[in-house]
């Protein structure tokens, strides 16, 4: 098999088994389609509202210690406006910091990718009759049937969301079959 192969069989006990050789854009195609179901999820956006609180609480805990100790006006906090904005500005600071991270592995695919789908790496998924078992490079996940909420078939990958997360498949690995006997599921 060569790069960008795939091959299908059925093993020993029935199930469908496919396995594809990533290719030289495999990881970047992943994710690609990875990174609009992160920015959707609520994580991105607490990580960067901690950081913004707590460079408040720094600048409110610095201003405290300053008056009582009577140093006067402290010029970490002046006054409720300007602390408001350094906090947005900071919110929006830690986004864009995120944003130009999420740009550069759109172009090259992330690390976490990469580590699995590599060129060369063998991507495999057996579709038993409650689950989905992927094997990839770093390890052996089983994705249950149940679990999954939705499917979203894109140009060159399928996602399968659930409630806590999602998993994104090379479309090679998902034949229209596979995604109808899932939904039958």
């Amino acid at each position: 098999m060569g790069p960008n192969s795939v091959s299908m069989y059925r093993d020993d006990f029935g199930a469908q088994v496919i396995r594809l050789v990533a290719g030289p854009d495999t990881a970047r195609q992943i994710t690609r389609a990875e990174l609009p179901l992160m920015w959707r999820r609520p994580t991105v956006w607490l990580i960067a509202a901690a950081v913004a609180g707590a460079v408040m609480i720094y600048r409110f805990a610095r201003y405290a210690a300053n008056r009582t100790v009577g140093a006067g006006r402290s010029p970490l906090w002046q006054s409720l406006p300007e602390v408001l904005v350094i906090t947005a500005l900071t919110y929006i600071a830690v986004l864009v910091f995120f944003a130009i991270f999420s740009w550069q592995d759109s172009r090259t695919g992330s690390t976490r990718v990469r580590r699995y789908a590599y060129p060369g790496a063998v991507l495999q998924v057996r579709y038993l009759s409650d689950g989905m078992e992927v094997t990839t490079a770093t390890g052996r996940t089983e994705y249950p049937y149940s679990r999954i909420k939705k499917i979203r078939r894109r140009e060159h990958i399928v996602a399968f969301l659930n409630s806590t997360g999602f998993l994104v498949l090379p479309q090679e690995m998902v034949p229209a079959e596979a995604i109808a006997f899932i939904e039958s599921r």
